[in-house]
């Protein structure tokens, strides 16, 4: 027997036929034939949302076509070493598919901020960390959660519009720190606040992330999430009662985003994706 398993990610209905990616191959697909063989049970599942099932695929030596023979329960069941490849290739891919402007900038000599240094020694070298969130029961070093990032005199460095940086350059002592809190706009830095502790920056950090804020928190979260399109309200709506019926697979809501993010439907444009159906058959029966 030959199998594989794919991701629906679109149905033909001149051909009759549902296009199932590779999961592991995402600029390859293969058309097969639905679920038992009844192809318009499986449109009448697509129209209603499952694309995006992960689905197991069976070859027919007899009638020389691909066949969905179930769907695949829970991808993360299935195979922890498979899942946690996917999630690691789907992370690099929605990165590179992300649109979010950026510059490539020589900080040191690019940047417009004066006080900023990467001095050599031990203490004096500095840091600069991508703010994700603050903890406000923490206004210091401790409360501030996100990666720590390159910043140098001499190398370029990618940074993002719509994102908060933090750069701590090292002075001569403790009490001689510079703080810089900056964001980028325009594909320029802007800086917001300097200080010399990041207690003394702290209120323009909260001010940062309550920029947008509306009154209402649950609609904060609407907006950050959808940016008030109605089809991503909804598709975000679908999102939380997924959670809601499904949270008992999952410790945490991270762990659920991850596999949402597994299972979420990314892929070229069909016609810049291979066609294997045919030859994956013969590959494998050769």
């Amino acid at each position: 027997m030959v199998h594989e398993i794919a991701q629906v990610i679109g149905v033909n209905t001149d051909t009759e036929e549902t296009i199932c990616q590779l999961i592991w191959k995402p600029n390859q697909y293969i058309r097969a034939k639905g679920v038992r063989n009844a192809i318009n049970d499986l449109h009448f599942q697509n129209k209603y949302g499952s694309k995006g099932y992960f689905v197991y695929l069976h070859y027919n030596e007899d009638e020389k076509a691909w066949f969905i023979t179930e769907q695949v329960k829970h991808l993360k069941h299935y195979s922890k070493n498979e899942y946690v490849t996917r999630l690691r290739e789907r992370k690099a891919l929605k990165q590179s598919l992300d649109q979010t402007k950026s510059i490539d900038i020589v900080f040191g000599k690019e940047s417009g901020i004066e006080t900023f240094h990467r001095r050599k020694g031990t203490h004096k070298k500095g840091y600069a960390r991508k703010i994700a969130k603050i903890n406000p029961n923490q206004k210091n070093g401790y409360g501030v959660k996100g990666d720590f990032i390159s910043l140098t005199m001499s190398k370029p460095t990618t940074l993002y519009e719509n994102t908060l940086y933090l750069d701590c350059s090292r002075g001569e002592t403790w009490q001689e720190d510079v703080i810089h809190l900056f964001d980028i706009r325009d594909g320029k830095v802007h800086l917001i606040a300097k200080g010399n502790s990041i207690a003394e920056v702290w209120d323009s950090m909260e001010k940062w992330f309550e920029k947008d804020i509306p009154l209402s928190a649950i609609w904060d979260i609407v907006k950050v999430k959808t940016d008030f399109n109605k089809k991503k309200i909804r598709e975000f709506a679908k999102f939380l009662l997924d959670y809601c019926d499904n949270s008992y697979w999952y410790d945490t809501v991270e762990e659920w985003e991850e596999y949402k993010m597994v299972e979420e439907i990314i892929h070229p444009p069909i016609e810049k994706m291979e066609d294997v159906t045919i030859s994956k058959a013969e590959s494998k029966w050769s």
